[in-house]
């Protein structure tokens, strides 16, 4: 115990002796928009202002930007701007990063006396005077001059801000006005430097400070023996007589089996279960509600109730001797625990009768089978109780919804007459004795039967009734766009319209086609049709007296319209002013996409020190979506060779490849995942040299082997400003020359040619050189399945982004 409190006074003492805000010093903030409009060429950004000169003009794939190291104490907004063309501007789109921190200035202490006496020689001194003392075993640092006084604990990190702040407000509450009126304190790490008039004299304050220090420490720890120890130092006796009051009571029983243990001193009684964790305060609160409703006022305003764990603590008139009250709580315990457990058979024990009351206690059971699970029943008089024989099978909630389904369909002939408790797998209904239950049980295995029924099939049962069977099977009619088949299938009021290769849409790309059909036929759509996205298509509801064959040829025209117009966003309008005719009305039309709308959701985070801490602006949408991209590229590069059979060691081999590749198909928050088709060739002299090898070699004597391999490769990348890397593996198949030392191509021969099973894979860092051009620099490496041999090698890759 001393040690403990010798810690916890080490504590309380550095929160005194000083606290600067241990909060952050910087703030991070991240601003980040939707990539909403595939339109955008480019966006710009500025910080706190729109002048001509200070915008930062990004590429449309950038979707944020990140500030670092700004001023926790100040506001930050940012203006982002979006173009079509790179010369006609939108609107600005702000959002405000908040200051997280406020400065705040906090009086110090200061002594009346100090303030008449004058002290002109230690004003002129420039150089700071010192003086230590120690607190609790504790240093506090102390250096002055005139008008300053810095104070901090020698123990470094042991303070926080609210640390010094606690004992600051503590002052003030001590001195008041005169405090307030001629100080001024700020917090620094470890401490406080407090401002004062220069004509006083720090080190005549440092005793106050100290003793005021000591005697916050100990009314910090020790709340309730505070005025015992001023009355202690008064008055000696007075300090015996209180020790003998404090010393409670005692008097403990039993009730159940169970020992309940109660302590008091004048106006207070606690009372605990001696079992540990036998009680939870909603039991505790139970009996007491109890107590509340036996004895009315008298309770209510005579006492009061703090639950602790395992019980509570009564709060009473210190006049009342509560050993008086000890029968009848204990009485009123056993008559609470036999009302909660036999509500029932408390007035059936009064009665003098008891042949006939054996027999109406007798439940009596009926149990039947739904959807082949039992139902168990056992009713009494007024009483019927009702689980499910599968423990574990209901959950409150599935019985409650059964119980609404009931009530809204008996209404209050149910409501008036029946009251359920629930229980687990089941419930208890009471009603009026006189109706016999077993009558109700037909009824109400037939409602279970009817809400289940209308649960799990809640569409399909009018459907059986009507004969519209014939009236569902739907017609289709399915269309090529661009070499991918669309499917079509429609019933009256519905048409289906998915692509027939999965995996191609994502969500995004069809809501960017609805979005293109809505802006181009207007209310005409929105008012008549509504739109469900499924996986890589949609649904389409419109008036039943329609006939979507009709809208078919439209549906595919607008789809090559849509997707030209999405690839070839600017040379629209230039094929459109070439015509002099048509420029007139051509340019007004070309007008009003050129200005493009205002960024609408961006996304504020801001980070202090590294933690993020707040997020002022809420995500109104999703997180950023990048649009999927095609690169084409071609690479050379060298092979550092396998096994071949041969004695010679590993050499160089030149290599070449052209690459497809799908990015970013989908997206895992940060990660890309996509597909890369490559087609690669290496060139092996057969022996082993490359490297001063006669190149008249490779067209005398077939002394050269070429082999060619075509895989296909999952691919996932990491998306930077300017950069991204990239991971991929796949699996493809390879041709190699006839020739006896090439041992990796074991397999069939295929014209003429030796075929292998390779595993491949690829690790790269790739740049982009404007919009469209990107270079990478990556590693590569084969596995050959049937001579279980391997290779690696490196390449210099470049390519195109359509």
């Amino acid at each position: 115990m001393k040690k403990l409190s010798k810690v916890l006074l080490f504590i309380a003492i550095v929160l005194c002796i000083s606290l600067p805000l241990s909060a952050a010093k910087m703030m991070n903030v991240t601003w980040q928009w939707l990539l909403n409009d595939p339109y955008v060429t480019s966006y710009r950004y500025q910080l706190d202002g729109e002048a001509d000169d200070g915008w930062t003009v990004v590429s449309a794939d950038t979707d944020k930007y990140v500030a670092t190291g700004l001023d926790p104490y100040k506001d930050y907004t940012l203006y982002l701007q979006c173009t079509y063309d790179g010369t006609i501007w939108s609107e600005s789109a702000k959002s405000t990063a908040y200051a997280l921190l406020e400065y705040v200035e906090v009086p110090t202490v200061e002594e009346e006396p100090v303030v008449e006496e004058p002290a002109p020689e230690p004003v002129v001194e420039e150089a700071p005077k010192t003086a230590d003392f120690e607190v609790f075993g504790y240093t506090v640092n102390n250096s002055w001059v005139p008008g300053t006084l810095t104070s901090t604990s020698a123990t470094k990190g042991l303070l926080s801000e609210a640390d010094v702040r606690g004992f600051v407000l503590y002052e003030i509450e001590k001195y008041g006005d005169f405090l307030v009126e001629n100080v001024a304190v700020e917090f620094i790490p470890d401490g406080f430097v407090i401002t004062y008039p220069e004509t006083e004299d720090a080190a005549l304050y440092l005793p106050t400070y100290k003793a005021d220090i000591e005697e916050y420490v100990a009314k910090l720890f020790a709340p309730v023996e505070e005025p015992v120890v001023e009355e202690i130092v008064v008055e000696e006796p007075v300090v015996e007589e209180i020790v003998e009051e404090v010393v409670p009571k005692t008097a403990d029983f039993e009730v159940f089996g169970y020992t309940v243990n109660n302590s008091w001193i004048p106006g207070t009684l606690t009372s605990t279960s001696a079992t540990k964790g036998l009680l939870s305060e909603a039991d505790v609160r139970g009996f007491v509600l109890y107590e509340v409703e036996k004895y009315g006022d008298l309770l209510m305003l005579n006492a009061a109730v703090e639950f602790i764990p395992d019980g509570f603590v009564l709060t009473y008139p210190e006049t009342e001797d509560v050993r008086a009250y000890l029968p009848t709580y204990k009485a009123d315990i056993e008559e609470y625990v036999a009302m909660l457990f036999a509500p029932v058979e408390e007035p059936v024990v009064e009665e003098p009768a008891p042949e006939p009351v054996v027999e109406e206690a007798t439940p009596e059971t009926a149990d039947f089978t739904v959807f082949g699970y039992t139902v168990n029943n056992s009713w009494i008089p007024g009483t019927l109780t009702s689980t499910s024989a599968t423990k574990g099978l209901l959950s409150e909630a599935d019985v409650r919804d059964f119980v609404l389904y009931e009530v809204e369909k008996y209404g209050d002939l149910l409501m008036l007459n029946t009251a359920v408790e629930f229980i687990p797998d089941g419930f208890v209904l009471t009603y009026p004795e006189t109706e016999d239950a077993a009558a109700y049980l037909p009824t109400y295995k037939a409602d279970i039967e009817e809400y289940i029924a209308k649960l799990f099939a809640p569409v399909e049962e009018p459907v059986v009734e009507e004969p519209v069977v014939e009236e569902v099977v739907p017609e289709t009619a399915d269309f090529e766009v661009f070499g991918y088949t669309v499917k079509n299938s429609w019933i009256p009021g519905t048409l289906t319209s998915t692509s027939a290769t999965k995996g191609l849409l994502s969500e995004a790309d069809v809501r960017g086609f609805v979005l293109y059909e809505v802006e181009k036929y207007g209310d005409l759509l929105m008012l008549n049709t509504a739109v469900e996205f499924i996986p890589d298509g949609f649904v389409l509801t419109y008036p039943e007296t329609e006939d979507a064959r009709a809208y078919l040829p439209t549906y595919k025209a607008d789809i090559e319209e849509y997707v030209a117009k999405l690839f070839a966003p600017v040379e629209e309008p230039v094929v459109e002013e070439v015509v002099e005719v048509v420029v007139e009305p051509e340019v007004e039309v070309v007008e009003e996409p050129i200005v493009p709308e205002p960024v609408s959701d961006i996304i504020v985070t801001v980070v202090t020190d590294g933690v993020k801490v707040a997020q002022p602006e809420g995500m109104v949408s999703p997180a950023a979506e990048k649009v999927s991209k095609f690169d084409v590229s071609l690479s050379a590069g060298a092979d550092f060779g396998f096994k071949t059979g041969r004695s010679y060691n590993p050499t160089i081999f030149p290599s070449f490849s052209v690459a497809g590749e799908f990015r970013n198909m989908f997206n895992l928050g940060p990660i890309g995942i996509g597909s890369r088709f490559d087609a690669s060739f290496i060139f092996r002299p057969l022996d082993g040299t490359f490297i001063g090898h006669d190149f008249g070699f490779f067209l005398n004597g077939n002394n050269w082997a070429v082999d060619g391999t075509l895989d296909a490769k999952i691919m996932f990348s990491l998306d930077l400003e300017k950069t991204r890397a990239y991971l991929g593996f796949g699996i493809g198949y390879s041709l190699a020359s006839n020739v006896s030392g090439i041992t990796s191509h074991t397999g069939t021969q295929v014209f003429g040619f030796n075929s292998a099973v390779v595993a491949t894979g690829v690790l790269g860092v790739q740049w982009k050189l404007g919009d469209t051009f990107f270079l990478s620099l990556e590693g590569q490496g084969r596995y050959f399945f049937q001579s279980k041999e391997y290779g690696v090698g490196a390449a210099v890759r470049m390519g195109w982004s359509f």
